[in-house]
């Protein structure tokens, strides 16, 4: 086998051989300790279901079905965000996979997902190429994940032809995503059906009539769906909160933030999510009924997500617009928030991909940059540099304004709207000085706030670079910013 390169800890006497195997996990075994797990799972109690499962796989390490366990290990971790129990979980993945040969294969697979999902994506494609020529769903999984987060757009579904074959709840329902992704409604409709067959508590058919019915505006059905899942899984947090954004989406202030103050006090170790959305739903109340008592309310709450995101180091801007707001009402002194300017990072084919589309002035681009990039914001898009510059610069391509203020998504949690303001046909050297704690991962960008003084000399570096004077145009975007 042609040496591919392999992420460390895997040696070239551990790389499996190619070919096709067929094991007892291929016909998609669901055990009763996955039905159980899950099930506890759905009903909002993630630590429980990990006793569960783990509890499974010590007592029979070697039953049909394990490895669907593994999976939901991995999903509900991911959900967690708890990286440092994903890479423990990657590692003994990958020593069972040294020590079972039925199902080597299958384990480096599930340990490449657990790789994915701790944000480690260039381990999870290198260790996908060492396993890529085995017919498998979690190698498919593993292959649409990648492509999911490195291609612009999906442009074919790998697990597709798994079809029937798939007795995993997990890997289904990314199954599912990847036909909302390309948008083939008729097949996932279908297959949310033939789901349910085996799954008949599954939550994910009305979750996605839900995101069907929100994509074509329809609120009311879409809120109807979430409150359907709000009651058969009353102790879901993210299923509350889903309602909450509905509600606020609807205007149903009062109403969002009865639901989201019982959400909080079910979730008191993981409470930025609901305490921003709390902010919002008592900033829509204020301004609605512009009561004193409202805009005191809003302030309380919003000085608490101040607080929260000021504490790990996330973006404050789209609080600091509600805080201005609110405070004019109070009669504090406050200037008008000015627009921000964010840095976005994204991979080398996500920045092709975005160089192909329009730029004519009703060319707009639909991406999630988060719930901190609003209305008015400038966006400047760079890439990796290369040679010696890596280190130290990204790559300026490509500069937008956002279009409108982030709007809600029940599956990719805040999208953004973003009209062109110019494309670089060179890519222009940026010197950056990155700050971790103001950085955040969403999907395939990386969004980085930036000091005011680091856009006084971009426009004068792009026409220095290029040797365009019009590019020093620039200057009249950046003038707006500073």
């Amino acid at each position: 086998m042609p040496n591919r390169g392999r992420p460390k800890g895997i040696k070239k006497k551990d790389v499996i051989p190619m070919g096709k195997r067929e094991t007892a996990d291929d016909k998609g075994v669901v055990s009763k300790a996955y039905r159980d797990s899950i099930k506890t799972y759905w009903d909002g109690r993630p630590n429980t279901a990990l006793e569960h499962l783990s509890r499974a796989i010590a007592e029979n390490p070697t039953a049909k079905g394990v490895c669907p366990l593994y999976r939901l290990w991995i999903d509900i971790l991911a959900k967690k965000k708890d990286d440092t129990s994903l890479q423990a979980l990657n590692e003994h993945l990958v020593f069972r996979a040294r020590n079972d040969d039925e199902r080597e294969f299958i384990y480096y697979a599930l340990a490449g997902l657990a790789l994915f999902e701790g944000e480690q994506i260039e381990a999870a494609s290198l260790l996908y190429r060492t396993i890529s020529q085995y017919d498998h769903f979690y190698v498919a999984e593993l292959q649409q994940k990648i492509e999911s987060r490195t291609l612009f757009h999906l442009t074919s579904i790998p697990l597709f032809q798994y079809r029937g074959r798939i007795g995993d709840h997990v890997t289904l329902t990314t199954l599912a995503q990847g036909l909302l992704a390309v948008k083939n409604y008729a097949e996932l409709r279908s297959l949310l059906v033939e789901n349910r067959k085996i799954f008949k508590e599954d939550p994910l058919p009305d979750l996605f009539e839900l995101h069907l019915n929100y994509e074509e505006n329809r609120i009311p059905d879409a809120l109807r769906h979430a409150e359907k899942l709000s009651q058969r899984f009353p102790a879901n947090i993210d299923f509350l909160m889903t309602l909450g954004c509905l509600l606020i989406k609807s205007h149903r202030f009062t109403e969002a933030m009865d639901i989201l103050q019982r959400t909080l006090s079910m979730s008191p170790n993981e409470t930025l999510d609901i305490e921003l959305l709390l902010a919002e739903a008592s900033f829509g109340e204020a301004m609605g009924n512009k009561s004193k008592k409202s805009f005191e309310n809003a302030s309380r709450a919003n000085q608490i997500a101040l607080k929260a995101c000021g504490t790990l180091g996330l973006p404050q801007s789209h609080l600091l617009y509600q805080k201005s707001k609110i405070d004019v009402a109070l009669g504090i002194d406050n200037d008008e928030l000015k627009p921000s300017p964010w840095l976005i990072h994204c991979s080398e084919s996500s920045a092709a991909d975005l160089m192909l589309m329009p730029t004519d002035e009703n060319s707009t681009i639909e991406i999630s940059l988060g719930k901190n990039v609003k209305k008015g914001d400038m966006c400047f898009f760079v890439k990796d540099s290369y040679g010696a510059e890596k280190d130290s610069y990204f790559r300026l391509f490509a500069i937008y304004r956002v279009d409108l203020d982030p709007q809600f998504h029940p599956l990719f949690s805040w999208r953004n709207v973003l009209e062109p303001v110019i494309k670089l046909n060179q890519s222009v050297p940026i010197e950056v000085y990155q700050q971790k704690s103001n950085s955040d991962r969403l999907g395939d960008f990386k969004v980085f706030s930036m000091a005011e003084n680091a856009l006084s000399s971009i426009g004068d570096a792009i026409a220095d670079y290029s040797g365009l004077e019009e590019h020093k145009n620039l200057n009249f975007y950046l003038g707006k910013l500073g």
